[in-house]
């Protein structure tokens, strides 16, 4: 089963709670760790594309203002969504796709 990071940041708005309420609806009951409001580690058997577009979609990610990344810790991959400023990740991480 993969293990994934999930680091998110949801821009400040009227919608904000709703949204990071959403995604944690999202997540399967079972094996995760929620210590930080914006980094959780989750074990779950779907593939990386599935997982991220599961938790990252219209209705709790907004494209213009917020980011998400999921790193799969044993495959080694990774997927980024959202407004980045700072690029510095990509060079870091070069398996991560922008999708």
């Amino acid at each position: 089963m993969p293990t994934y990071v999930v680091i998110f940041n949801f821009a400040a708005s009227p919608t904000r709670n709703r949204r990071e309420r959403d995604l944690h609806d999202r997540l399967t009951p079972g094996t995760w760790w929620a210590e930080t409001g914006s980094a959780i580690v989750v074990a779950d058997e779907a593939p990386i594309d599935e997982f991220f577009n599961h938790l990252f979609d219209e209705r709790t990610f907004d494209e213009r203002s917020d980011t998400a990344v999921v790193l799969d810790l044993e495959g080694g991959g990774g997927r980024a969504r959202g407004s980045f400023v700072d690029f510095g990740l990509f060079h870091l991480v070069p398996n991560l796709q922008r999708i």
